[in-house]
């Protein structure tokens, strides 16, 4: 298969999770914004990659 074939849209987490259904669409949007964040420092902890508020968000209140 091509690179070009396997591409659908210049973001990668919205290709990888954009499906993902949790039952709520912020749940989803999250968990792309996790994995940017994440994949920039792949070998870290989550509090070495993420900052304290990301940490902390809740989604549901």
């Amino acid at each position: 298969m091509k690179l070009t074939e396997t591409l659908q849209s210049n973001d990668w987490a919205d290709d990888e999770f954009g499906q993902a259904d949790f039952g709520d669409a912020r749940l989803t949007q999250r968990l792309a914004v996790l994995a940017r964040k994440i994949s920039q420092a792949p070998h870290c902890s989550f509090p070495q990659a993420l900052d304290a508020a990301t940490l902390k968000h809740r989604w549901h209140q």
